[in-house]
């Protein structure tokens, strides 16, 4: 016999499925305790007097989430953004694959964008947030990790693009 307790600060798919998989098997049964976190857009927009315009995106399949999510912003996000907006735009990549997916598509695209993630040293880091400040950046791409953990200060935001939800409530 053993007892498990697992804790987590926030609802992570693959840590449900662990589990489920393999701890929902006890003897005695099991218990989950989950905390309803407020909704993040409504504080944000509340807070800092930004509309948010939301988008539901029809996917088929899970498997195909992360493509379905990439051609919209390639094909519809990202030409309004390069064209309308002047400048001070954060765009949020919830993990670091879909930041690589997304610098590798801004690099192609010849887009004027700052880029950090939680693997950017330093200097590096000051360096790129320095070219968002100054307006030399129209654009910065930055991973959740980085906001969370290295508590990166972003000033002179405008705008805020989302390219998928969050999944730390600590990201605002």
């Amino acid at each position: 016999m053993r007892q498990s307790i697992v804790l987590h600060k926030m609802q992570a798919l693959d840590l449900e499925y662990l589990v489920d998989t393999y701890l929902r098997t006890c003897a005695k049964g099991h218990i989950s305790i989950t905390h309803n976190w407020p909704s993040f857009g409504k504080e944000m927009a509340n807070q800092y007097h930004m509309k948010i315009d939301l988008k539901r995106l029809n996917i088929d399949s899970i498997e195909m989430a992360d493509d379905t999510r990439f051609n919209y912003f390639t094909k519809q996000v990202w030409p309004k953004i390069n064209e309308d907006l002047t400048g001070y735009t954060i765009i949020f990549a919830p993990t670091y694959f879909d930041f690589v997916r997304l610098r590798t598509f801004i690099k192609q695209a010849n887009g004027s964008c700052a880029m950090v993630s939680e693997y950017s040293e330093p200097s590096q880091a000051q360096r790129q947030r320095a070219h968002f400040e100054t307006e030399r950046k129209r654009f910065i791409l930055i991973s959740e990790r980085t906001l969370v953990f290295s508590k990166i200060n972003l000033r002179f935001a405008k705008n805020l693009i989302f390219y998928g939800l969050p999944e730390s409530p600590d990201v605002t």
